[in-house]
């Protein structure tokens, strides 16, 4: 699906793409784009939680914005509690600049 989602992101014309835990980073933005992370955890080491970086995808700048899955963030089944907390505190930074 690579290549379909290329297409859906280029048509969109978006500045901001989103990506919910390791397996959008390991499964799309790796293929895509030559960043130096491979998980949320190793982006999370360079850059911080919630913190947009600047990446070139296909000759398009765009602004990559890892996050949390939605089951880490909600405390949900099998999940990691320091995802949860890193998240509510981003959370909670934003709010305040709102």
């Amino acid at each position: 699906r690579i290549n379909q989602i290329l297409e859906e992101l280029m048509q969109s014309q978006t500045y901001l793409l989103i990506l919910l835990g390791d397996e959008p980073i390991k499964n799309f933005l790796n293929e895509v784009a030559n960043v130096p992370y491979r998980s949320l955890e190793h982006y999370v080491s360079y850059y911080g939680y919630g913190k947009p970086t600047e990446t070139n995808i296909c000759g398009k700048a765009i602004q990559v914005l890892p996050l949390a899955h939605p089951r880490q963030i909600g405390g949900l089944g099998k999940h990691n509690e320091r995802w949860r907390l890193e998240h509510s505190k981003w959370e909670k930074t934003i709010a305040a600049k709102t």
